[in-house]
């Protein structure tokens, strides 16, 4: 199979999958259970970097996004087995989620593996650095939040986690593998999740708003886990992050086409 046709259909089974998720009811209310969905979750980081990535990749014809993905897809796999040997996930149509999502993994890794597009190393400037550290720390910040604090993660936590977490790896990777094209793809994961931080910030500090019921009412969105300076709480430090990566992703870009 051609890496053209490889990314076209690696991109749709990663939407496919993902819509699935979303709107399957068993998986979908599952969702709404932090504690028990977190295996699930965080399978849903990986598709939604699959989705974006791999259809970037498709429509610009960049067989190395292949390559980019793939490492997600392997994490999806291990996260596949452990929640298939615990028995986290419910039932779709009498088959365990676990099961299906291992497979949908599965088959991205073997269509990721294998000969795909080099791009050109291009030097890369300083601000995408900036930008992948700030990724970085926002992510491991959260998993420290979450995962030593214990602070439950509200479901607007793991839409931004969703946008936030690939970052992580995608930004390192373009400045280690002097690849420029990766700035084009952040902003695909930062500006949806600049919204989301937004809408969450507004919805914590704007007594009575909240015009969409996201969270759960065991696990609501308002929860002030921290309250740095009497102002400074998770979805502000997540905004803030967001809003630095996005900046440092355009300086970047327009130095770059300045070069």
């Amino acid at each position: 199979m051609s890496i053209a046709n490889r990314l076209y259909f690696a991109w749709l089974l990663a939407v496919v999958a993902l819509i699935g998720v979303a709107f399957v009811p068993e998986t979908s209310s599952y969702l709404f259970k932090p504690l028990q969905a977190k295996w699930l979750w965080l399978q849903v980081v990986c598709l939604g970097f699959q989705a974006v990535v791999l259809g970037v990749g498709a429509f610009q014809n960049w067989g190395w996004t292949l390559r980019y993905s793939l490492p997600l897809s392997l994490i999806g796999c291990i996260m596949g087995l452990v929640s298939l040997a615990t028995g986290l996930y419910p039932t779709v149509m009498g088959v365990p989620a676990s099961a299906i999502l291992l497979l949908v993994f599965g088959v991205l890794s073997v269509l990721q593996f294998g000969q795909t597009d080099h791009p050109e190393p291009i030097p890369t400037h300083p601000a995408l650095g900036l930008a992948a550290l700030t990724a970085v720390v926002a992510t491991l910040a959260s998993l420290y939040y979450s995962e030593v604090k214990h602070f439950i993660p509200c479901t607007l936590c793991w839409y931004q986690r969703v946008f936030m977490y690939p970052l992580a790896f995608l930004l390192p990777a373009g400045v280690i593998f002097k690849n420029a094209k990766v700035q084009t793809l952040a902003l695909f994961l930062t500006l949806p999740g600049i919204l989301i931080a937004t809408y969450h910030v507004m919805e914590e500090k704007i007594p009575g708003f909240n015009p969409i019921q996201v969270c759960a009412p065991d696990n609501p969105c308002t929860t002030p886990w921290v309250n740095y300076f009497g102002f400074i709480t998770i979805p502000v430090m997540s905004l803030t992050a967001f809003l630095i990566i996005t900046v440092c992703v355009v300086v970047a870009n327009r130095q770059q086409k300045k070069a």
